[in-house]
């Protein structure tokens, strides 16, 4: 429901207007950051976290399979490096659906579509609007599925000057993908390329417990990063058996 805000409790509504509040005074004008430099600055923040608590990163090495001890439990995980076959030694693992294609299921499709627009996008059919995000409700495009379009320009250093990167996403509902985000490619201008994927959309069967192997859930058809970050903190739970807690999130009095 769009309005169940109006009879939940108030708690919730005001924690995530204190969110709001607080992200706006981190850093510029917006509470969000992600776009700025597309999504470059999300993982080299990470990684600079990482390493500081002693984390080691291993770009394009290749993951051959999981290694277990006579015990049958999990201690490592088949690689090369320089050249040489080696096992990487762990305790836990994190993954990805496609590195586990044995320990998840199909829910779905998402499909994408990727524009380059030398236009502004207008929301309101008037005012021209350099980035943005639109949620278009599914049941305002015949759809059980929101439709979701996110497009940034030259002030996020992702586009060209006079140029604007567009993407359009929802999850399939037995359409062509075209049919199903035309709700949201009817907002925008003529389009200078336009490119259509369709990704499949996988979610763990199990917690993973057993096995000490983890898998998250495919990126869904959201633009906003919310359903990613609530997975990462079930990765957590899942890991550790309790929930994390990153900050007070508590109203005050």
């Amino acid at each position: 429901m769009r309005h169940r805000y109006l009879t939940s409790p108030s708690d919730v509504t005001l924690q995530k207007m204190k969110l709001y509040a607080e992200s706006m005074m981190q850093y510029g004008d917006s509470p969000f950051i992600y776009p700025l430099y597309g999504l470059g600055d999300l993982p080299q923040a990470f990684a600079r976290l990482s390493a500081v608590y002693g984390g080691t990163f291993m770009l394009d090495t290749p993951f051959k399979g999981i290694v277990t001890d006579d015990d049958g439990e999990l201690c490592g995980i088949n690689s090369t490096v320089e050249g040489k076959d080696c096992v990487l030694k762990c305790k836990s693992i994190f993954a990805s659906p496609d590195y586990f294609p044995d320990k998840v299921d199909k829910k779905g499709d998402i499909a994408r579509c990727y524009c380059i627009l030398n236009a502004p996008v207008m929301p309101d059919g008037k005012t021209p609007c350099e980035s943005g995000q639109i949620i278009i409700p599914g049941a305002e495009c015949g759809k059980k599925n929101d439709v979701y379009v996110m497009w940034m320009g030259k002030s996020l250093s992702v586009a060209p000057d006079g140029y604007y990167y567009c993407i359009l996403s929802t999850l399939l509902e037995g359409g062509a993908p075209d049919a199903e985000l035309a709700a949201g490619l009817n907002l925008l201008p003529p389009r200078v390329k336009q490119f259509m994927a369709v990704d499949p959309y996988f979610e763990p069967k199990g917690d993973g417990k057993d096995e000490q192997i983890f898998i998250s859930k495919s990126y869904d058809a959201t633009s906003h990063f919310e359903t990613v970050s609530l997975d990462c903190l079930n990765l957590y739970e899942r890991y550790s058996g309790s929930p994390i807690t990153l900050v007070d999130n508590s109203v005050d009095q």
